[in-house]
């Protein structure tokens, strides 16, 4: 939200600073206006060339590094040193528009302003996308797994934005091994929550008396993985993160599949039986409880420490 707060301030700017002055003045002005603001007059099918086969950084940012240091960013390309939005000198209709980490320390996202009918321009460049549901709209989604980048096209209002982020993939989020996930050092859970603020200070956004948040940067399908943890007396007693999939019925199965990988057989259950049933899937961790639900546009998956055994119960044998 902070990236398209940037972009609507900057595109608010031009758009006052062309309609200043009178009709008279503004045709004398003319072609040097046009010089000062930037705009060029090539078509975006030479910016985004046909036959590349996957996304990359677009000129002059080819040699910049999503989620590298801003500072390798600026003397990489010297356009952005002074400000971070600008038209293209070169190109119709083409602006840039960077945005940077919280911290200001990386290069988090880049936003190029298109024209109308630039879908069909990335297509030719980069094939048929992904399409995932936003809300009341479809967002076509290409990526580069060798680069670690995602790209979608985005539309506010009448304007068009390719938008390019660097991604962690939900495989290394999600990890291997029954005992904690990728995003994790070890379990959160059981842990006081003081002691994870410390571990995941550059995650960790804001935390209330019964919830604790978190947050990382974007995956394949979403701009960015969030964590709720629940806290009850200064300790994580459970955690709830979304697996994003758009209602695309691929993508929705591969996550599935993905936590099957990770923590074998599952089994089914029904929570609050009636009208508002919920079925969810279960899974077994060492010492804790994944639970994985459909919500909207989401898997949501819960997990809480496993409920002791019963007063009496024999020890599970051990191999």
């Amino acid at each position: 939200m902070r990236a398209r707060r940037g972009w609507l301030v900057g595109l608010a700017v031009m758009l006052a600073a062309a309609g200043c002055g009178d009709k008279k003045k503004a045709g004398e002005a003319g072609k040097s206006s046009r010089t000062r603001r930037g705009e060029g007059t090539r078509p975006l099918a030479e910016l985004i060339k046909p036959g590349a086969g996957k996304p990359a950084l677009p000129a002059p940012f080819t040699g910049a590094k999503l989620g590298g240091p801003a500072a390798d960013l600026r003397s990489q390309v010297k356009e952005v040193a002074d400000d971070d939005y600008y038209r293209s000198p070169d190109f119709a209709g083409v602006s840039y528009y960077v945005a940077l980490s919280d911290d200001k320390q990386s290069f988090e996202q880049l936003r190029l302003g298109v024209p109308t009918g630039a879908q069909a321009v990335l297509e030719a460049a980069w094939g048929k996308p992904v399409m995932l549901k936003e809300r009341d709209h479809e967002v076509p989604l290409w990526l580069n797994p060798e680069l670690g980048m995602r790209v979608t096209l985005e539309q506010l209002g009448s304007d068009f934005s390719v938008v390019y982020q660097a991604y962690t993939p939900l495989a290394t989020l999600l990890g291997e091994g029954k005992d904690h996930f990728g995003f994790e050092t070890a379990s959160m859970l059981g842990q006081p929550i003081a002691e994870l603020e410390k571990a995941y200070a550059r995650a960790h956004d804001r935390t209330l008396d019964t919830l604790a948040f978190f947050k990382w940067g974007a995956t394949e399908y979403g701009e960015r993985f969030q964590m709720e943890v629940g806290v009850k007396d200064g300790k994580a007693t459970s955690q709830q993160f979304w697996l994003h999939h758009g209602d695309n019925a691929e993508v929705k199965a591969a996550l599935l599949e993905l936590m099957v990988k990770k923590f074998g057989p599952s089994r089914e259950e029904v929570e609050n039986p009636g009208p508002y049933e919920k079925k969810v899937t279960l899974f077994d961790g060492n010492g804790f409880t994944a639970r994985i639900a459909e919500t909207t546009g989401a898997w949501v998956v819960e997990t809480e420490l496993a409920a002791p055994p019963p007063a009496g119960a024999e020890p599970a044998p051990t191999k």
